[in-house]
Formats: structure tokens, C-alpha cells, sequence
């Protein structure tokens, strides 16, 4: 019979980088063979509990610490240390006597070297376009946008 286990790892902060951890987490779990489940990257998708509202979070919480009643242990991931809904689902498990595992899988690979180099060759081609030919300038500044805005939104949201 597989081990159902309760997956602790950081959400709030910085949310994107915490995600893509948590989803690494999770697939660390399947891979040992593991029936792991994280409550806050179910809860916190649109439309179900917003992280940002102290009761959404709260009742977030309450629901995955629940959940963690049945299952047979608790997995705490430490690579970006323990939060404080961390720490409350660790004291959790403590108190129902559930078995704690702490594990590391590393920090998230910098998926943005390539995608950084890929937007800046982008921007590049869009500042020669404009440079030397009057025609396309609103294609050269809608590509200088787009790239700019993408850069922001990888770096501020993966690692």
C-alpha cells in the first residue's frame, strides 16, 4: 500500500518560485512511490481561496491540516526554509503523532537564463528593425514592451 503523505512547503512571499517548489516537491513524492497532497496548491488556485485573505488563508490551512489526518506522515521540504504555515502544519502533526519526514530536493533550476537570452535577442531585433526602417517602428516598440514586460514577470516570479 502507498504512503499518503502531507506536503509542507512554502507558499506565501515570493509565490511563483514557491509554486514551481512545490510542484518539484510533489513530483519528488510520486517518484518515491508516494500519494502526496498540498493542500495550498489546490486551495489557492483562482476562483477557490485567495492566500492574500487572512480568513481565505486561514480556512486554507484548517482544510489541508484536516486533510493531514489521514494521511501517514508529514513531508517538510526545506530548501527555502520553513514558513510560517510551515510550522503550523509541522505542530500539527505533531500533535496528531503523524510521522515527520524533512527532505531537500534543492533550490529551483534558473529556468531563466535561456528565456532571458531568448527575450533580449528579441528586443535586439526589434531596435534593428526600428533603426532601419521607419515602417515597422510600432512592431520594434510593441517588441521592446512585450519583452521588458516579460523579464518582469519570470524574474519576479520564479526563482
Amino acid at each position: 500500500m502507498k504512503k499518503k503523505v502531507i506536503i509542507e512547503s512554502p507558499y506565501a512571499g515570493k509565490i511563483g518560485r514557491n509554486i514551481t517548489y512545490a510542484r518539484r516537491a510533489m513530483h519528488h513524492s510520486f517518484s518515491l512511490n508516494e500519494l502526496p497532497f498540498a493542500s495550498h496548491l489546490l486551495y489557492t488556485q483562482p476562483h477557490i481561496l485567495n492566500d492574500k485573505v487572512p480568513r481565505d488563508r486561514a480556512l486554507g490551512i484548517d482544510a489541508g491540516l484536516e486533510w493531514g489526518k489521514h494521511a501517514d506522515a508529514t513531508v517538510v521540504y526545506l530548501d527555502y526554509g520553513i514558513s510560517q504555515g510551515m510550522q503550523y502544519g509541522i505542530d500539527q502533526a505533531r500533535k496528531d503523532n503523524r510521522p515527520i519526514e524533512y527532505r531537500h530536493i534543492g533550490k529551483n533550476p534558473n529556468y531563466l537564463v535561456p528565456i532571458i537570452f531568448t527575450v533580449a535577442a528579441i528586443m535586439w531585433l526589434g531596435m534593428l528593425v526600428f533603426l532601419f526602417s521607419n515602417h515597422y517602428y510600432l512592431i520594434a516598440a510593441l517588441l521592446w514592451i512585450v519583452s521588458f514586460w516579460t523579464i518582469s514577470i519570470f524574474t519576479n516570479n520564479i526563482k
